[in-house]
Parts: C-alpha cells; structure tokens; sequence
C-alpha cells in the first residue's frame, strides 16, 4: 500500500483480476482447496479494495472480474470447481454490497463475467474436446468499455449486457 499511495494520489479504476481455480476437475468439496480458493478469489479482493478506497473519488470504477460460476441463475452443467463457484459468488455479493454502500459517493462498482478465457487458469481445466473461446485481449476490451461508458453500479456484465446474478 505505501508503494501504491507513493506512486499516485488518485485511483480512477481498480480492476480486481484475482483467481485461482484449484479445484477446477473436483467434483467433491475439499476444505483446503476451497480454504486457499476464498483466500486468493474473494478474501484478497476485498483486502486490497478496502485499502484502496480512500484513493478512489466520485466517478471512480470497481470491476471485479468474476465468472459465470458465481452466478445462482445460471444452470449448472456439471459438479466441479465448487470452492471456485462459491468464492465467485461471494464476489459477486461484494460487488452488490460495495455499491449499495459506495452509492452516495459516485464510485461505481461492478462484477465482469469475461467467459471463458485462454490463460493459464482457463487451460488447465480444458479437455480435447471442450477449450475457452475468448483470448485475453476480448476481456480487456470489455472492461476498457465497462469503465468508460458504464455508470450503473452493482451490476454483473458480459459482453456488455447486464447478466443474471
């Protein structure tokens, strides 16, 4: 935190990108992995956002970079990744309570679902015949989009559509 408040006085947009997926080919709850998935996905975020927000003003952005797996509207297609999916949805919850809290001070506060994304994480719960569809630069584009157009807090998005929570 000194080195981020040494470096800027302001802070305009904090994007939250934090995940880890270690239980991503489970199908039985493991209290360890799920432990360590909260720490990283959910915990951290919040950490390091309620440092940051004395930095932040009115007109300022919160993307909390999430996932479809977070969502309680979406169907489930299959049993893995549950510590994943719950830390998604406390993430989610965050961004709802963040911006109910953050309203009267003009931050905006948002939860990003960017699919399902060719990085390390999204590959290494990939098969043969199931890989992600979206390269890195669609999700940076969508949250470049989000923080310059969108002032409607509390909402998650894909593709520049509000989603179901």
């Amino acid at each position: 935190m000194d080195a981020i408040k040494a470096h800027t006085q302001s802070i305009d947009v904090l994007v939250n990108n934090a995940g880890i997926n270690p239980d991503g080919q489970d199908t039985i709850a493991n209290v360890e992995k799920i432990r360590a998935t909260f720490e990283v996905n959910a915990v951290g975020v919040v950490d390091i956002t309620e440092r940051l927000l004395p930095l932040m003003h009115s007109g300022s952005h919160v993307v909390n970079v999430d996932s479809a797996y977070g969502s309680f509207s979406i169907p489930i297609d299959d049993e893995t990744a549950p510590g994943y999916r719950m830390a998604k949805a406390a993430l989610n919850m965050y961004t709802r309570a963040l911006a109910f809290r953050l309203r009267s001070k003009g931050i905006v506060v948002s939860s990003l679902d960017p699919g399902w994304v060719k990085t390390d994480m999204g590959m290494s719960v990939s098969s043969t015949t199931e890989q992600p569809d979206c390269e890195p630069e669609q999700p940076a584009q969508e949250i470049y989009t989000l923080v310059t157009t969108i002032t409607e807090s509390g909402c998650f998005w894909k593709f520049g559509k509000k989603r179901e929570w």
